[in-house]
């Protein structure tokens, strides 16, 4: 398993030496491997295969987290959130079942860690988790992603 792997490969255009090489590497590998039932898997947020790989390597997308992951994250985090004195003090660490289900669907549409991110910083910049610090979180998260540029 190879993890962020896809920085090895270069970016844009540009392939120099080294990336040159981790492709042949990847594909003597891969060939290898097709003999003796083995994969070689690559695991990385960013879809980035140089031309050379794009035929020979299947992609599998891994879906975001369902709503009840979600709740079942947020609420293991205010949980935690609440076992500290200090933390509880100044953070909301409780909601009602509406505030809850308003503040997981503000969270749909980031993945597991990304949620755990957001959390963490309302739980660092503010009193509770407001819709409106979330939703701007998931818009910083995008436009750093550069999708919508």
């Amino acid at each position: 398993m190879l993890k962020d792997y896809n920085k090895f490969f270069g970016s844009g255009n540009y392939r120099g030496q080294v990336e040159i090489k981790v492709v042949r590497q990847l594909k003597n590998l891969s060939f290898d491997f097709s003999t003796e039932n083995k994969a070689i898997i690559i695991l990385s947020s960013v879809l980035e295969l140089p031309t050379d790989l794009e035929k020979s390597v299947p992609v599998i997308d891994f879906p975001l987290p369902s709503k009840d992951e979600i709740t079942e994250k947020i609420t293991y985090l205010l949980d935690k959130a609440s076992k500290r004195p200090d933390l509880a003090a100044k953070f909301q660490t409780s909601y009602s079942k509406e505030e809850l289900d308003n503040v997981v669907n503000c969270f749909r549409g980031l993945t597991i860690s990304e949620c755990e991110q957001v959390c963490t910083y309302c739980m660092i910049k503010h009193t509770s988790l407001l819709p409106e610090s979330i939703i701007q979180q998931k818009k910083d998260i995008i436009r750093k992603s550069g999708l919508l540029d």
